[in-house]
């Protein structure tokens, strides 16, 4: 277990050292000249938001808290909220990120995560857009709520880097593996047309093959 937190914990670090910003209300253009990198993650504060698995319900540590002490962060503050969803209703990420706008507003860097939920709830997947006019994205489905988290985050934080997490897949539920898969596509469709970086563990097979199912360690 502890080669695949270490396995983990290098691929969230390709987040951060690939991630960029995006002040708020321009267009994905203007964020070519916005690219952020770190020689060292010494004395930065990293901020991140998500549902039970990034709030690590089950072991109170979870990555945010193996990165952080792993790579020295000045501050790490785990944010998320067991049961969020990213659709911006109810108990949802961007209600998370809203609310750390004024305590964490020194964040250098983001690490967004859901979309699990969204699928086992059945929220509407939608559509992504075009092109990057908040106004045009439908808040009442998955994907206008992901095309909002990201514009939004990228607004409220302009100084910080932003990443994302995909979900890596529930072997102990191979009902939902189907739910997920197409909510999973279209999240890193929309990433990528945002220009987030982001880690793939639901289509990481080295990561999928150490999960211990059924453990702590899942």
């Amino acid at each position: 277990m502890r080669r695949a937190i270490k396995s983990l914990v290098y691929i969230l670090v390709a987040i951060v050292m690939l991630s960029s910003s995006l002040p708020f209300g321009a267009s994905a253009a203007d964020n070519t000249e916005s690219a952020k990198t770190f020689e060292s993650f010494d004395g930065l504060k990293v901020l991140f938001f998500g549902d039970s698995i990034t709030a690590a319900t089950v072991d109170n540590t979870g990555w945010p808290g193996r990165i952080a002490k792993k790579y020295n962060f000045r501050a790490c503050e785990n944010l998320a909220v067991p049961g969020a969803i990213v659709m911006p209703a109810g108990n949802n990420v961007m209600a998370q990120v809203r609310g750390a706008r004024t305590k964490h507003k020194d964040a250098d860097i983001i690490i967004l995560h859901g979309g699990t939920n969204d699928a086992w709830q059945c929220i509407p997947i939608g559509a992504m857009t075009e092109g990057f006019d908040p106004k045009a994205f439908d808040k009442t489905t998955f994907a206008g709520g992901l095309e909002y988290m990201l514009y939004y985050t990228k607004g409220l934080f302009p100084n910080a880097a932003v990443g994302y997490i995909v979900n890596f897949r529930f072997r102990e539920a191979p009902e939902n593996l189907e739910a997920m898969e197409p909510y999973v596509d279209l999240t890193i469709q929309i990433l990528e047309k945002w220009d987030v970086p982001y880690a793939d563990l639901y289509h990481n097979e080295t990561l999928e093959k150490r999960l211990k199912v059924g453990t702590h360690f899942r």
